[in-house]
C-alpha cells in the first residue's frame, strides 16, 4: 500500500483521501512548463474564456468565481498582469505615448508624477484599483463584500479595459486617426457599468457612488504618489 509523502495517509486510488495529493508527482520538465502555459490560454476556463465572460457577464461570472467557483476564471491576479504586460509591449511596439508631456531644459518633470506615469502606465493601474477598492469599500459597506473581494473585481475589469485599450490603440495606428478620446468614454463606461451591477443595486444613489469611487480612487492615488515624489525629489536635492 502506497502512502502520501505529505500527510502519511494510505493512498487507494490516484489521490491521497486526506489532503488530495496525487500518488505519482509528475517531473517538471520542459512538457510540463509549456503545459502549464498553454493551461492559461484554453478556451475553456483559460484567458480567452475569462476575458469573454468578465466583458459579457461581469456580475455573474466575477460573483461566482468570489462565492462558489475559485477555478471558473483565470486567477485575477495572474489576469492582470497578464492583460499589464500585453498593453505595455503593444504600446511600446507601437511607439504609443499615453500621455503627451513636454520637458523643459532644466528636467522640471525628469521625476515627477507624470513622468512615471507615462513610462509605467500599465503597472499603475495596480495602484489606482488598490484606493478605488478602498473607497468602494466605505460607500458599499453595507453590502457583504469585503476590500479584498473588490479587489479581486477590479483585478478583472481593469485586465479587461487594458485589453480593449490595446485594441483601440491598434486600430489607431493601422487608420491614423486620434482615438483616444473616443477610447475613454468606451472603457470609461465599461468599468463603471461592470463595477455598479456587480453590487446589484440598480439605484441612481449607487451609481453615483461607483462614480465617486471611481473619481476619488484615482485623485487619492495621484495624490499620494505625487507627495511621495515630492519628498524623493527634495531629499535627492539637498
Amino acid at each position: 500500500m502506497t502512502k502520501c509523502k505529505k500527510c502519511n495517509e494510505e493512498i487507494i486510488k490516484n489521490y491521497c483521501p486526506n489532503c488530495g495529493i496525487p500518488k505519482k508527482i509528475e517531473r517538471i520538465d520542459f512538457y510540463y512548463i509549456l503545459s502549464q502555459l498553454a493551461s492559461i490560454f484554453t478556451l475553456q476556463k483559460g484567458i480567452f474564456y475569462t476575458i469573454k465572460e468578465v466583458f459579457i457577464r461581469p456580475n455573474k461570472s466575477i460573483k461566482n468565481f468570489i462565492l462558489y467557483d475559485r477555478n471558473s476564471l483565470v486567477k485575477p491576479i495572474i489576469f492582470l498582469f497578464l492583460t499589464s504586460f500585453i498593453y505595455a509591449l503593444i504600446n511600446r511596439l507601437l511607439n504609443i505615448e499615453i500621455l503627451r508631456i513636454e520637458v523643459d531644459s532644466n528636467e522640471i518633470l525628469k521625476y515627477s508624477f507624470l513622468k512615471i506615469l507615462e513610462d509605467n502606465i500599465a503597472y499603475m493601474n495596480i495602484i489606482f484599483i488598490f484606493f478605488i477598492a478602498m473607497w468602494l469599500r466605505l460607500f458599499f459597506r453595507k453590502q457583504s463584500f469585503n476590500f479584498f473581494e473588490i479587489l479581486i473585481l477590479l483585478c478583472f475589469v481593469i485586465g479587461n479595459v487594458l485589453l480593449m485599450s490595446s485594441i483601440f490603440n491598434i486600430i489607431q495606428s493601422l487608420v491614423n486617426i486620434e482615438l483616444q478620446y473616443i477610447s475613454f468614454i468606451i472603457v470609461g463606461s465599461y468599468t463603471i457599468y461592470s463595477i455598479f451591477v456587480f453590487f446589484g443595486d440598480k439605484k441612481t444613489k449607487s451609481l453615483v457612488k461607483v462614480l465617486g469611487a471611481y473619481v476619488l480612487g484615482i485623485l487619492t492615488a495621484t495624490l499620494l504618489i505625487t507627495i511621495v515624489e515630492t519628498i524623493i525629489h527634495k531629499l535627492t536635492n539637498v
